[in-house]
């Protein structure tokens, strides 16, 4: 082989594109095959419910967004990554996206009732850009947070399978706040001594996170009281264990990951 074809052979080899997963979402190719959306994040589905305040504004303000357009057949407004939408971030950038697809749908929103509207996305990286989108350009006057509906489950890639949030949603209600009686039970002992107390409160934690996690979740978003990085946090770890789930590593749960995040003393 001449020194030429070799040089050629080396930059083809050199440019060609590799899909680059998180270090813990590392998968072999002789593996089975993640079920991914077209922006290249795993498959997770998400509800995200706001109250409506203002049904006139919030038509208004999907009207003027570029990146929305309302479908009449499926009585929803879809949310295109296009115009408004190209800047946010996904696993495959929207430059390297195969220009035979068309425009990507990101979510779709729907209004079951008067002061009832919700958006249906297709992974948890898309439910905190969503949030975050259109929390800037949709009035909390128009539209409030509500809560969070998500499926902590990854799924194998099968054809003409695809998942569907009603099947997941649609009878599911909203969870009540987590009972913490026995933490404040341990507060009012007065018979422990203060050491005593934190051993017992970290007792009680572990067991807590050692809890199976459940498939369907539904809670409250405080996002306006106390930021984003929670809900992302909560979301992220929720990711990991779902894919140690999928692995096949059933016993995984949010006490392993604070074993290996937070440092021993």
């Amino acid at each position: 082989m001449s020194n030429k074809l070799k040089r050629l052979l080396s930059r083809n080899k050199q440019h060609t594109p590799e899909k680059k997963w998180p270090q813990e979402f590392h998968i072999d190719e002789n593996e089975k095959a993640l079920l991914t959306t077209l922006t290249g994040e795993p498959l997770q589905l998400v509800r995200i419910h706001y109250d409506l305040l203002d049904k006139d504004a919030m038509e208004q303000t999907f009207s003027k967004l570029k990146c929305m357009a309302f479908d009449a057949d499926r009585q929803r407004w879809v949310w295109h990554y296009d115009e408004e939408a190209r800047k946010l971030k996904f696993q495959t950038p929207i430059k390297n996206l195969p220009k035979h697809v068309g425009s990507i749908v990101l979510g779709s929103f729907y209004l079951p009732t008067k002061d009832h509207l919700y958006l249906d996305v297709n992974s948890f990286d898309r439910a905190i850009e969503a949030i975050a989108f259109f929390d800037k350009h949709l009035s909390r006057t128009t539209a409030s947070l509500s809560h969070i509906q998500i499926v902590n489950k990854f799924f194998t890639a099968i054809p003409d399978f695809v998942p569907s949030h009603d099947d997941f949603f649609a009878h599911f209600a909203l969870e009540k706040p987590a009972n913490t009686s026995s933490l404040d039970a341990i507060a009012a002992d007065t018979t422990l001594s203060q050491h005593e107390k934190l051993e017992r409160f970290q007792q009680e934690m572990d067991e807590h996170l050692k809890e199976p996690m459940k498939e369907i979740e539904s809670f409250l978003i405080h996002c306006y009281e106390d930021g984003f990085e929670g809900l992302k946090g909560g979301l992220k770890m929720r990711h990991i264990i779902a894919f140690q789930h999928w692995q096949g590593n059933t016993d995984f749960s949010f006490f392993d990951i604070f074993q290996k995040t937070i440092p021993k003393t």
